[in-house]
């Protein structure tokens, strides 16, 4: 259809809009995913947010009618799901519902990540920082990106262990609750109604990086405070002096994405490091903003479908985003890596009145309490197994940017998180969560969205077109590239101050002017052989 055709007929929907027809109008209105057409996508997007926030009438009858547009079923999200949990087809009565806000599910109250009333939470934000705030005008050198290596893969899952977690309390001194729990997945009968996030915090906010909110000058801290307290109550202690790397996966997210770039992309990002003992690399994450006040044009759906679809546990129903932190070897190369989990899959049903647990999932004392002058600690909450947590992703089926299953297995991979959720809605209606497994052979399946366009630039055949392929690819390049940021951080000393700042399609290394340690001396000596 040409662009004249195609504003032409957005024109006559709009007028059907305009006459409170609006439902037979997007029953037939399906935006292209090509580039030419952003206009009209940008359009789109407004009518849904417009429907779904104020309820447009229909028909003459008053605010609050109205049924959705069905979600496309043949999405190339929805066709990658390994494992699908699905509904029939609405009715309109049943779309009504949703849209008036009686569905067959009515919600269950805020979460604690969708409205907490802290004190912490400022209402004015900071002006955002710059890529090269506190940096030498010149970088020292540019690192080039690896090239293909060829080897063994890279398997982790052996390896994986569980040293700590925690939960962030909104208070004025920073405060964790150790270890913690992520919300349970709740398995809610669909569909649901998840409408935009209005807030996720008091005044508007929502967490960018919470640790870098709480403890901007040591963001590091509560992982390893958490990690000594939880292996030293188990009479085991972290011998931090032969761990190579500590750091959030984000930084190894970004430093994934400078391998997989292949220089046109005007992404930036910046990771400070700094060295411990004789060979640890501390990388810390850096963001302009660590929050932000939520616009409309910024929201989403994603905490709605967790506080519908997850129930906080009793202990740590007033906290907020729950961190973990694992250990394995990657490479030859030991790595402590902290996560955000969304939620775990608890063995059985969840009652209201949880019934007394196993050792594996013993409930903590919470009158315990460990503090210092940096940071308050309690003891709370659940020890989760590894093979429980879940990470929960939400898309809109009609978006033109589909979840890449390629990338986000990468992710999954390095935080060794077993368990996948993927939810699709239509004008905030989630009718579809597919469901991923590691365990499964499944995870390994094609992945359709590639597929073709590897094959004609790289000639491979249909094995080395796997997610897992591509992965190991990718892994090997970063194993390279991880022992030359070690050699480099080392080479500098524990007084070198090295920052990663990828601007122009190049990561370069630049030296940072100020020589403040990211962690308290105390915690330092603890990586000296």
């Amino acid at each position: 259809m040409s662009t004249t055709r195609l504003n032409r007929a957005f024109l006559g929907k709009l007028r059907e809009i305009c006459t409170r027809n609006w439902t037979q109008a997007l029953d037939s209105l399906s935006p292209p995913c090509t580039p030419k057409h952003q206009p009209f996508n940008i359009l789109y997007r407004a009518l849904e947010t417009t429907i779904l926030e104020y309820k447009m009438p229909v028909g003459g009858r008053g605010r609050g009618g109205g049924r959705g547009r069905r979600g496309q079923a043949g999405s190339s999200a929805s066709r990658a799901d390994t494992s699908t949990q699905t509904v029939p087809r609405l009715s309109g009565v049943q779309r009504q519902d949703l849209i008036r806000g009686r569905g067959s599910h009515r919600g269950r109250g805020s979460h604690a990540r969708e409205d907490v009333q802290g004190s912490a939470i400022a209402r004015e934000l900071p002006p955002p920082r710059a890529i090269m705030d506190g940096l030498a005008d010149t970088f020292m050198k540019t690192l080039q990106r690896p090239g293909e290596v060829r080897g063994q893969d890279i398997m982790i899952e052996q390896d994986v262990e569980y040293l700590g977690s925690y939960n962030w309390i909104d208070r004025t001194k920073p405060t964790i609750v150790v270890p913690g729990s992520p919300p349970v997945w709740l398995d809610t009968r669909l569909p649901l109604k998840a409408p935009l996030d209005k807030f996720t915090l008091k005044g508007g906010m929502r967490f960018i990086d919470q640790n870098g909110y709480r403890m901007p000058s040591c963001t590091l801290y509560p992982l390893l405070r958490s990690v000594n307290i939880m292996t030293e109550e188990k009479g085991n202690h972290v011998d931090w002096a032969k761990v190579d790397f500590i750091t959030d996966r984000s930084n190894l997210r970004r430093l994934l994405h400078w391998i997989r770039d292949d220089g046109s992309s005007d992404k930036t990002f910046r990771i400070d490091m700094q060295s411990a003992g004789n060979r640890t690399v501390l990388l810390n994450r850096w963001d302009p903003c660590t929050i932000e006040k939520m616009d409309k044009d910024r929201r989403s759906n994603g905490a709605s479908v967790n506080a519908h679809c997850t129930r906080g546990v009793p202990e740590c129903k007033n906290a907020t985003d729950h961190y973990r932190i694992v250990k394995y070897n990657f490479d030859g190369l030991t790595m402590v890596v902290r996560f955000e989990v969304d939620a775990f899959i608890r063995p059985s049903p969840w009652e209201d009145t949880p019934s007394p647990i196993s050792d594996d999932w013993s409930s903590s004392d919470i009158s315990y309490q460990s503090s210092t002058a940096e940071l308050d600690i309690i003891h709370g909450g659940l020890n989760v197994p590894q093979s429980s947590v879940l990470e929960v992703t939400t898309r809109r089926r009609t978006s033109v940017h589909p979840y890449n299953w390629a990338e986000g297995y990468q992710e999954l991979y390095l935080s060794q998180t077993p368990y996948h959720h993927l939810a699709l809605h239509t004008l905030g209606i989630v009718e579809t969560i597919g469901k991923r497994e590691f365990s499964k052979p499944e995870i390994v399946r094609m992945d359709q969205a590639r597929k073709s366009e590897d094959v004609i630039k790289r000639g491979m055949n249909n094995h080395e077109t796997s997610v897992e392929a591509q992965a190991q690819r990718v892994f090997r390049k970063l194993s390279v590239a991880l022992q030359e940021i070690q050699r480099l951080a080392v080479a500098h000393g524990k007084e070198g101050r090295l920052s990663l700042v990828y601007v122009d399609g190049e990561l370069r290394v630049i030296s940072r002017m100020s020589r403040e340690s990211c962690l308290p001396e105390a915690l330092l000596r603890r990586f000296e052989e």
